[in-house]
């Protein structure tokens, strides 16, 4: 399965999940520890992200010296992070089931993302 797919598929759930858990009034999410600690985690889909980006950058770009794909990315990614893709597949399984968690990073994220592009 590409593993493109795959985020897009728990993206979605997640979506759904947190669409589901705004409209219980009332209801409250305990903390739960993710799998991978949020630093890591941040600094993790942070770089997915980017790799999917220059992917899709790269469409406009007919350069022959350009011979890498997504899942050559993202091996580089898992490596200089440590982890394995079913590590992500474990990591998106979670914030699908926590989703005021996955909203709380996806905000450092952007944070995160934001304080880089104005450097």
């Amino acid at each position: 399965m590409c593993l493109s797919l795959l985020i897009f598929t728990a993206c979605l759930i997640s979506l759904g999940s947190c669409q589901s858990s705004q409209s219980e009034e009332g209801s409250t999410e305990v903390y739960v520890k993710p799998p991978i600690e949020e630093e890591k985690s941040i600094a993790l889909l942070i770089d997915v992200h980017l790799a999917e980006a220059a992917m899709k950058n790269r469409q406009f770009v007919k350069d022959s010296l350009v011979l890498v794909d997504l899942d050559q990315l993202y091996t580089r990614v898992f490596d200089l992070h440590g982890v394995g893709e079913e590590e992500l597949e474990e990591l998106m399984e979670f914030y699908s089931n926590h989703p005021k968690q996955y909203e709380a990073l996806y905000e450092r994220i952007i944070a995160r993302l934001d304080e880089v592009s104005k450097k």
